[in-house]
């Protein structure tokens, strides 16, 4: 017998890899490109109450609560169910440590996430919350055509979408934790960079910016 056991979880792009749109597109490639399925594929605009009251319920009280609220809603997010061999240990491992600028320089956190908790993606961290998760999310958002996509011309359409370099948002952050540069300045840089790698509207950068802005407070 091989050992391998197959398994579904639950993975969605978050706000910042689906604003940057060449990145999104790059982390879904890599993860194909490990014969990874992704089932009922679907860019969603979540409701802060799904996550507040169902998918990150566990995280209420916390001190970075309303900030993670604010960051998986600040644009849609595409979501799908992945399936695979130990898909969840394999492919937590890919994606890295949580906190980005932990994280190996060749997983995806490392090469693709800009600072601590904004990530590029959730992944279900074991098998119980996977199977929580798979089935919260089908039965509220995955089992209906709304919103339904097709991955590969997603990848196609914006694999060549340009994209910046990961350090420049990892060291404008560092910057800010460290109060060596104001708050409007690195504001405007975010956005500008940003605006560089989208086509969605500005108000989803504006929102994504909030956030980074917010994530560096929590650093300090």
């Amino acid at each position: 017998m091989s050992g391998k056991i197959e398994e579904e979880a639950l993975f969605f792009l978050k706000p910042d890899s689906v604003i940057r749109r060449g990145v999104g597109a790059n982390v879904l490639k890599e993860i194909l490109s490990d014969n990874y399925e992704l089932l009922h594929p679907h860019i969603l605009n979540v409701p802060r109450e799904f996550y507040i009251e169902y998918h990150y319920s566990m995280h209420k009280g916390k001190f970075f609560f309303n900030w993670l609220i604010n960051y998986v809603t600040a644009s849609p997010v595409l979501v799908a169910v992945i399936k695979g061999d130990d898909v969840v240990a394999k492919l937590r491992d890919k994606l890295g440590n949580t906190m980005c600028e932990r994280a190996s320089p060749t997983s995806i956190r490392g090469k693709f996430g800009i600072f601590g908790g904004i990530n590029v993606a959730h992944l279900s961290d074991s098998r119980e919350a996977a199977e929580r998760e798979v089935r919260t999310w089908t039965k509220h958002f995955l089992s209906k055509e709304e919103g339904k996509i097709n991955v590969d011309d997603y990848i196609n359409k914006y694999i060549n979408f340009p994209h910046l370099d990961t350090k420049k948002y990892r060291e404008l952050s560092v910057r800010l934790v460290k109060n060596e540069i104001e708050i409007k300045d690195a504001e405007n840089s975010f956005k500008t960079m940003l605006m560089q790698e989208t086509d969605l509207p500005e108000s989803y950068v504006t929102n994504l910016v909030e956030v980074i802005l917010e994530n560096a407070k929590l650093g300090r």
